[in-house]
């Protein structure tokens, strides 16, 4: 499970706590993904504010098979790095986010891992790091983006490796301009 609060401080944190223990109760109780989400869901419409939402990738992993099953609440969609080091961006849909309504309506999508590969979640707060674009005549922002993230992905190996190299790509790229936002990189390999 990956999950991004909309906001900041101590309403943020509520909500995040909310849905963890949430989570803990559910999770055995759900046969898939988007069963799952859309209980989290159905729990929290009622509590959350006007105007407060939380993205979330839930994937139920067969790690004998391989198999993911994945069910996103407005969440971006995992990466897959092939064994052989290609990146596929898979094209799910990112559905809604927890709290925008009170009926979720999101789809289970399934994705097969081959040994080596590796699946790849992350909270926005990579793809949009930002800095100063020092090119560009005043205050422009430019974002880290999704082809730095796949050019990162597909020269580093191993689950643990990756997970830092993104991590270090992104600050690395931000300096000082760090973006506020939170970062958040989830990375499972099958060995």
């Amino acid at each position: 499970l990956l999950g991004d609060v909309s906001g900041k401080g101590a309403s943020a944190s509520i909500v995040m706590a909310q849905i963890m223990a949430l989570s803990r109760e559910l999770i055995g109780q759900c046969s898939g993904p988007a069963v799952f989400l859309s209980r989290i869901n159905a729990a929290l419409s009622d509590s959350l504010e006007p105007g407060v939402f939380a993205t979330m990738a839930a994937v139920f992993i067969n790690a004998e098979k391989g198999t993911c099953r994945v069910a996103l609440a407005g969440h971006s969609a995992p990466v897959i790095r092939t064994k052989a080091g290609k990146v596929l961006e898979l094209g799910f849909d990112p559905g809604a986010p927890l709290g925008a309504s009170k009926v979720l309506d999101t789809k289970e999508q399934r994705v097969m891992l081959a040994v080596g590969d590796a699946l790849i979640l992350s909270s926005d707060g990579l793809d949009e790091a930002e800095r100063l674009d020092k090119a560009a005549k005043g205050r422009k922002l430019e974002l880290f983006g999704t082809e730095r993230r796949n050019e990162v992905i597909a020269r580093t190996p191993g689950a643990q490796n990756l997970a830092i190299a993104l991590r270090e790509a992104v600050f690395s790229f931000s300096g000082e301009e760090r973006s506020s936002d939170d970062l958040t990189i989830l990375v499972v390999e099958r060995g």
